[in-house]
C-alpha cells in the first residue's frame, strides 16, 4: 500500500554544514498545475520499502532519500521548466535551480506523511 504524503521537502546544500529548502505537497497544485506535477514526480523518488522515522514533536512520520549527484543535476533541469514566473517570484525554487546544477552537489527529499493513530 501506497502511503499517503502530505508533503516532499527538497533540501539544497549550501555548505557542508547547511542547506536551504522548500516544501510541495498535493495542496500545491492550487499555485498552478506545474506545481502539482512536480508533486507527482518527486512522489515517484519515494524509495520502495522506506523506513519510516516517527518526528515527535511535528508528529509526523518521514523518510529521506539522499539523490545521487545525476539525479540532482536531472532534477535541476525539471525544476528549470517552471513557469517563467515561478521561477522569478519563488526564492526557493530559483535558489534550488541554480544551487542543484553546480557539479557535486547532491539534493535530500524528505518525504512525510501523516501520523496514524
Amino acid at each position: 500500500m501506497t502511503p499517503v504524503l502530505s508533503s516532499i521537502r527538497i533540501d539544497v546544500p549550501t555548505t557542508a554544514t547547511t542547506a536551504e529548502h522548500f516544501f510541495v505537497g498535493p495542496q500545491s497544485a492550487r499555485w498552478g498545475a506545474w506545481w502539482g506535477e512536480l508533486f507527482a514526480h518527486l512522489s515517484g523518488f519515494l524509495p520502495t520499502s522506506p523506513t519510516w522515522e516517527l518526528d515527535h514533536a511535528q508528529n509526523v512520520f518521514h523518510v529521506r532519500r539522499l539523490l545521487s549527484e545525476a539525479e540532482t543535476y536531472q532534477l535541476a533541469r525539471y525544476l528549470g521548466h517552471a513557469p517563467e514566473d515561478d521561477r522569478r517570484d519563488h526564492r526557493g525554487l530559483r535558489r534550488a535551480i541554480l544551487r542543484m546544477a553546480e557539479p557535486g552537489t547532491q539534493a535530500t527529499l524528505v518525504f512525510f506523511r501523516p501520523r496514524t493513530p
